[in-house]
């Protein structure tokens, strides 16, 4: 595989957006929803995915039920987890600020 397409389809791109609202996209894949905040950590719970509901007989409907995990570790720091998914070991995530 090149490794450009390699290196995108690896990356994941997150935002937590006001509102409890996150974009994702995992795998060249953008995926949209909610987010609950529980103590140390963010479920987030996939709503759609390019653009369209998730769910509704199109066979991803263990996406919709089975949340990405976003823990704040020790120094602020972040990871991610997909714990039925492609990562179920946490991926540490790198923390960008918002230009306004």
């Amino acid at each position: 595989m090149p490794e450009p397409v390699r290196n995108t389809l690896q990356k994941v791109s997150l935002t937590i957006q006001p509102g409890a609202r996150f974009t994702l996209t995992e795998f060249g894949l953008a995926y949209t929803g909610r987010v609950v905040f529980e103590g140390q950590a963010a479920k987030l719970y996939a709503e759609t995915l390019l653009d369209r509901p998730i769910g509704e007989g199109r066979g991803n409907e263990q996406r919709a039920q089975n949340p990405y995990v976003v823990r704040t570790l020790p120094g602020g720091k972040l990871e991610f987890s997909d714990p039925t998914g492609a990562y179920p070991e946490p991926v540490p995530l790198k923390r960008v600020e918002q230009k306004n």
